[in-house]
């Protein structure tokens, strides 16, 4: 008995040492997880969102244009026939394939969404397939899955630019290329749900988690599209090089992920939230087949929903990710109405990142300050402002500039306060064990709307040839569904307040008052 005693004595003296060093081990996987977000951003985000456009608008084809009674921009008058401006010239139309810009700018922006509705289709598929996994194989296999598909990406595209003049089969390869992309989404779901296994289940950590995590990806966003900038500005005809210098960048990212990563799934806060579930339990669920996994997937969806506040967070985000036209058009604004060179309209996409990692910092101290419905609520409430904004720089000609990167600013903090915020509120919800299906239903949800969004947003309420109030269409309509779910956010709050009184759940600010 005294020696029993004495060992209990000893555990409990040695508790608060053990935490510690708990707590200094998940930094430092924190910290390598945080490298490899910041290559995956740099080395792969950045350049799919910027320079992906200019080399499909590198690839569009038309016919010589004809006087009528001038030349459409892209081209000049020389006798009786329209002559292409030379690359680098600032009225050049993007392409060599074509002397009228505005019909490369329209060609472009509905082979991009084409491009990518099929990446988030492929996306959906590959999120009801390997969103389960997360948690039963593991985040670190899940994440180098989404990797691999990077490289396979880069490699399509590196193709691709080979096949000078064969648009039909580039455009083939551009969709294919699409559909591998749509893999890559399981690295993003992984990468959360690493960094909730990393973190505390207080709001407070978690907030912090994922703000750090944004925060990465948009620095790295950013650096990337600096290099991408000075890209731009050669007025490449040809990016094979590109695609080449992306391919090898993937392969040093997977290696770095292989090497600084550990796995996280198996950590004593799991195990613990999983010693419910047997080994032979675990064993089945990783040997189900496709059709079952998919049904698995749709029913863990169910029970999230059956959650009330747990389903409308959901699904407010599902709205909130169709309505971002900013994301997809600030280019075509910039070298549409604004009239900037394409190495100059890439300033909007290292401008961004930039301000979103400002949110994103800032959106910790939001969650400490005012609570998280409070947060998001603002982030809200500056999203529809800077929509606004930015429509307006459509009729006001004298006041453009000023407008839109006053928009675009407040836009994209909000974007950066509101997106851990979002994530924050929806896992301190969730136990830990079901961290990746948590995320990877999130990411199935925003697919889905993001591929709404790009058809309405992007094909059908926005024109490069509009002009006037009419131009600003897609950002009214997106200013005008914010503030809708800001109104719908404050009741979702009211009906969280009502759960927690009625004891049905403990909220991530509860938890934090407790301690």
């Amino acid at each position: 008995m005294a020696m029993e005693a004495a060992m209990e004595a000893d555990d409990i003296e040695n508790q608060p040492t053990k935490t510690s060093g708990l707590k200094r081990e998940a930094a430092r996987r924190m910290w390598r997880l945080l490298l490899v977000c910041f290559l995956y951003a740099a080395g792969y985000m950045s350049i799919f969102i910027d320079l992906e456009n200019a080399f499909v608008m590198s690839l569009i084809p038309c016919p010589e244009p004809i006087p009528n009674p001038t030349c459409p921009l892209g081209s000049s008058l020389a006798g009786d026939h329209c002559e292409a401006e030379p690359p680098g010239s600032p009225n050049w139309s993007l392409s060599v394939h074509c002397a009228d810009k505005h019909t490369v700018m329209n060609e472009a922006r509905a082979v991009m969404a084409n491009m990518g509705t099929l990446t988030k289709i492929c996306g959906i598929f590959s999120i009801l397939v390997l969103g389960p996994l997360v948690d039963i194989l593991g985040r670190k296999p899940i994440m180098l899955v989404g990797l691999i598909g990077c490289l396979l990406k880069s490699g399509v595209q590196e193709i691709a630019s080979r096949m000078v003049g064969m648009f039909v089969e580039q455009k083939t390869m551009l969709l294919a290329g699409s559909a591998i992309g749509g893999f890559t989404g399981s690295f993003s779901t992984a990468l959360r749900a690493m960094a909730a296994d990393l973190s505390g289940r207080r709001a407070e950590e978690r907030a912090a988690a994922f703000a750090s995590i944004s925060f990465v990806i948009s620095f790295g966003m950013g650096l990337g599209f600096i290099a991408g900038y000075f890209v731009l500005k050669m007025n490449l005809t040809n990016y094979q090089p590109v695609w080449l210098s992306s391919f090898f960048m993937s392969i040093f990212t997977i290696a770095c992920a292989c090497c600084l990563l550990k796995e996280t799934r198996d950590t004593d806060r799991i195990q613990d939230a999983r010693d419910s579930e047997s080994d032979s339990d675990i064993e089945c669920s990783a040997h189900l087949g496709l059709r079952a996994r998919i049904m698995e997937t749709f029913s863990i969806f169910k029970d999230f929903l059956e959650d009330r506040v747990l389903g409308q967070l959901i699904l407010l985000s599902t709205v909130l990710a169709m309505c971002s036209p900013a994301e997809h058009l600030s280019s075509q604004v910039l070298m549409g109405p604004l009239g900037y060179s394409q190495a100059a309209a890439s300033l909007s996409n290292m401008v961004a990142p930039m301000v979103i990692a400002a949110g994103s910092a800032t959106s910790g101290v939001a969650v400490r300050k005012f609570g998280q419905f409070r947060a998001f609520a603002l982030s809200l409430v500056l999203q529809a402002l800077g929509m606004l904004l930015t429509g307006l720089c459509m009729p006001f000609e004298g006041a453009r500039e000023t407008l839109f990167w006053s928009g675009t600013f407040i836009d994209r903090f909000s974007f950066g306060v509101h997106l851990p915020v979002a994530q924050t509120i929806l896992s301190v919800r969730v136990e830990q064990a079901k961290q990746g299906t948590l995320f990877a239903v999130v990411h199935l949800v925003e697919m889905v709307s993001g591929m709404l969004g790009l058809q309405i947003f992007v094909k059908h309420l926005y024109n490069s040839d509009w002009t006037g109030w009419k131009a600003g269409t897609a950002f009214f309509v997106a200013a005008v569904v914010d503030c809708f779910c800001l109104l719908w956010l404050a009741a979702i709050a009211r009906l969280d307040r009502k759960s927690v009184e009625d004891g049905e759940l403990v909220s991530g600010d509860e938890e934090d008052s407790d301690d």
